[in-house]
C-alpha cells in the first residue's frame, strides 16, 4: 500500500498548478493509493511558533481560499490537507491490524 505526499501546495508556481492536479487525480506518477497535499508552516509561521492547531486553521484556510485548491472536485478537496491525511492513514492502519 503506497501513498504520496506533496508538500508546500503555497509554493507552487504560477502556471504548475495543472500539474498537481493531474497528479491528484491519478494522470501521472501513479501510486496505488494516490497523493495527498498538504501545506506546511512557513519560516515565519515558524519563527512564530504557531501552534499544530494554528497550523492546521492556516492549511484550511488556504485550501478553501486559494485556486486552485478551492474549485477542485471533491476527489482533489479528500485529499488536501493534514486532517485528510491523518484520517486516511489510520484508515489502512486499522485495515492492516484487523487483517494480521
Amino acid at each position: 500500500m503506497v501513498s504520496g505526499i506533496l508538500t508546500k501546495a503555497d509554493t507552487i508556481q504560477l502556471g504548475e498548478e495543472s500539474t498537481w492536479i493531474e497528479v491528484l487525480e491519478g494522470k501521472r506518477h501513479l501510486l496505488k493509493k494516490g497523493y495527498f497535499v498538504t501545506k506546511q508552516p512557513g519560516p515565519n509561521d515558524l519563527l512564530k511558533k504557531n501552534s499544530f492547531e494554528e497550523s492546521r486553521r492556516q492549511e484550511q484556510e488556504f485550501f478553501a481560499t486559494t485556486e486552485p485548491w478551492k474549485s477542485s472536485t471533491e476527489q482533489i478537496k479528500y485529499r488536501t490537507g493534514i486532517p485528510k491525511l491523518t484520517a486516511e492513514l489510520s484508515r489502512l492502519l486499522s485495515l492492516l491490524i484487523m487483517q494480521t
